[in-house]
């Protein structure tokens, strides 16, 4: 009966460990998709930046950038702005320190390059700006998911009607 006892302790034990590695990598994935789900949205506008029409040189029509925000002037009203995590339809679901029903919180942070892809300082010349680096990364507790991408503005491929 003891035999038996010490085989049914040690078989739990391996049984609790393999359910534990479950449920992190379950959570780890549930992360990563969200992450996904933000990064590609954050990415569609951003390659939608147009460029400054005013200008005569092709430059973006980027009018403010920090490591947390970028505010960009469009044809329409308002101005497209991504500050600190989503755009505007994302952030009812994934906004900085949200806690609602998704539970982890969220940040984003935006590095920016020139064409030559060296670091254009943040606060400086935006007219520089021909990638922008962004980063996710959602928190849950102790696990946290980081994803990041180079985007390229749309508008300074040659043929985007940039002269």
């Amino acid at each position: 009966v003891s035999v038996l006892a010490v085989i049914s302790t040690v078989c739990s034990q391996v049984i609790f460990a393999a359910t534990g590695a479950f449920t992190g990598n379950a959570l780890r994935a549930e992360l990563h998709a969200q992450a996904t789900t933000v990064l590609e949205r954050l990415v569609r506008e951003l390659q939608n930046i147009q460029k400054d029409t005013v200008n005569t040189a092709t430059v973006p029509n980027i009018s403010a950038f920090t490591a947390s925000n970028i505010t960009w002037n469009t044809q329409y009203s308002p101005s497209g702005q991504i500050s600190g995590a989503a755009p505007a339809s994302l952030t009812s679901s994934f906004s900085p320190g949200n806690t609602g029903s998704l539970g982890p919180s969220v940040s984003v942070t935006l590095a920016y390059f020139d064409k030559d892809n060296a670091t254009v300082a943040v606060g400086g010349n935006a007219s520089l700006i021909r990638r922008i680096q962004i980063t996710v990364t959602i928190t849950n507790g102790s696990m946290s998911e980081s994803l990041r991408t180079k985007v390229y503005l749309r508008s300074m491929l040659s043929g985007s009607g940039a002269a």
